[in-house]
């Protein structure tokens, strides 16, 4: 997509937002930019993630008459982010590279995955895998989709809200195989085989 397209699209989303919050923005700027410059320092607990754009301003709940003028608002979205995690969506299956836990070596597997917002997760049937173990002892891992490849952060998702979310994502994107899932699921609740499916949130690197 073309920056002008791109551009064009940005502010057609804008413009589209219910008339109670279009109506609140006000001398907000629109721009685009590949990447960004730098990434924010990382609070303790706080996750690093695929950073698509950020608003430069004072929020409107925060004004005050007493404000000095900093110049005009705006907001910044990164169109590389973006387009990348497009490419990455509209594939079927992901080539991930692990660890050994006790080798250290690289070993790959051909995986599903799934893009839900901005959010990569990669998911198993099975948490017995090698995989799934090497990768919860080495997250650092790397992902070739498209023949392309990307460097990343795996975490294993312990809540089962966070899993939940992340299997269904799975369950939309690959719902020719739900007749499958959906018999797994009714035999695990059922207490006829026992629920070992596992999930990760993938943060990719840069």
């Amino acid at each position: 997509m073309e920056r002008e397209e791109f551009v064009n699209v940005a502010e057609e989303a804008l413009d589209s937002l219910p008339e109670e919050f279009r109506s609140r923005i006000q001398n907000v700027a629109i721009l685009v930019e590949d990447f960004p410059a730098n990434q924010s320092t990382l609070q303790p607990g706080q996750r690093k993630r695929l950073l698509l754009g950020i608003f430069h301003g004072v929020p409107a709940t925060k004004r005050s008459v007493f404000n000095l003028p900093t110049g005009p608002d705006h907001i910044v979205l990164y169109q590389n982010e973006l387009a990348r995690l497009r490419r990455v969506a509209g594939k079927q299956t992901t080539r991930l590279t692990h660890y050994g836990r006790k080798t250290g070596k690289p070993h790959e597997v051909t995986i599903w995955f799934v893009l839900d917002s901005d959010r990569l997760y990669i998911g198993t049937a099975n948490v017995n895998r090698q995989w799934v173990r090497n990768v919860q002892k080495t997250p650092k891992i790397r992902l070739s989709i498209g023949g392309k490849n990307f460097n990343g952060t795996a975490r294993f998702l312990t809540d089962r809200t966070e899993h939940k979310r992340a299997m269904a994502a799975i369950r939309r994107k690959y719902w020719m195989f739900r007749p499958i899932i959906e018999l797994g699921r009714v035999l695990s609740a059922l207490g006829l085989m026992r629920d070992n499916t596992g999930s990760f949130e993938v943060t990719l690197a840069g």
